[in-house]
């Protein structure tokens, strides 16, 4: 980042970077800072759907000091995730454009996605509810 890049996009770098800030996180807004030096819109690129710290949930942003789910007591029983509580609603990237390249050549809509998004839980057999 800091190297004269001569000759060279240095836009080339931008994912990589956003990963590094996903991946260690950017306390000070030093990624975010070269991020918009480089390419205004970065929040619009296919890089940055996919370089968000919840994807990576082993990197050290996204480490907390409490203990892993396979050192969780065996007795305590997780709550159930309501999923009507949380209303699935479009990435970011979406209010740019309609369609969003996540690779060479292939785009994807909000629609596409959505079912990725979405749960379904089995209903108990007896009284209708999941």
């Amino acid at each position: 980042m800091a190297t004269n890049p001569k000759n060279e996009d240095v836009s080339e770098i931008a994912p990589h970077v956003a990963s590094i800030a996903a991946a260690y996180g950017d306390p000070k807004g030093k990624y975010a800072a070269f991020l918009k030096k480089t390419i205004a819109n970065y929040q619009t690129k296919p890089f940055w759907f996919y370089d968000q710290t919840l994807a990576l949930s082993s990197s050290p942003a996204a480490r907390t000091n409490k203990r892993s789910s396979r050192w969780a007591r065996e007795d305590v029983k997780m709550p159930a995730i309501d999923t009507d509580m949380i209303p699935f609603e479009c990435p970011q990237v979406f209010t740019a454009a309609l369609e969003v390249e996540v690779d060479d050549g292939v785009f994807v809509t909000c629609d596409e996605l959505k079912p990725l998004y979405e749960t379904s839980v089995p209903l108990d057999p007896d009284t209708g509810k999941s």
